[in-house]
């Protein structure tokens, strides 16, 4: 198998993974918030063992800044999972911030591609409109008093969609492509 095709076969796996992803935390945004915050709290479980690994194989000098790495990665992993709603709360605040600004600079950008005269430029003003709504929905969402976590799984799984469908159609198109130029080199 040349590389072209392994590369073919692994974006297509990605794809339907993500798709398959997405559809699930659309459908059971409950059970993504749980995994998402295991998931969490393991990571800085296992960046705080690496720390002390690192401390630990360290033979002449031990740096003690990697022990409070460690145990600072350790006391966040506990604390994520024994209070995963605010862990929850501060994932939407921060999301929700994010996405508002990185809908305002991509509405500057696409004025910007406006002005230099590039005709797609209505692509970017898309989707600053679409990342901004998804900020301000996490906002109103927490406004009116319903779960903004859950509405976090939902943006994030409906992303998941629009990216696997992405990768899907990026892939067919550059597989064809490829066949095309390389029949003419033939």
């Amino acid at each position: 198998m040349n590389i072209v095709s392994k590369e073919k076969t692994a974006r297509i796996i990605e794809g339907i993974l993500s798709i398959v992803l997405g559809v699930l935390l659309i459908v059971f945004p409950e059970i993504g918030e749980s995994v998402f915050t295991v998931v969490v709290a393991v990571l800085f479980f296992l960046v705080g063992a690496f720390f002390i690994a690192a401390y630990f194989m360290t033979i002449l000098v031990h740096d003690p800044l990697l022990l409070i790495r460690s145990v600072s990665c350790f006391l966040i992993g506990a604390l994520i999972l024994t209070f995963p709603d605010y862990f929850m709360m501060i994932a939407v605040i921060l999301s929700s911030i994010y996405l508002i600004v990185e809908g305002i600079y991509h509405f500057s950008y696409s004025l910007d591609l406006e002005s230099l005269g590039n005709k797609n430029w209505w692509v970017d003003l898309l989707y600053s409109i679409v990342i901004f709504l998804c900020g301000l929905s996490l906002i109103i969402t927490e406004a009116v008093g319903a779960s903004s976590s859950n509405t976090l799984m939902i943006i994030a799984g409906s992303f998941g969609i629009l990216y696997g469908l992405w990768e899907l159609i990026m892939i067919f198109i550059f597989h064809r492509t490829y066949k095309a130029i390389r029949n003419r080199l033939s």
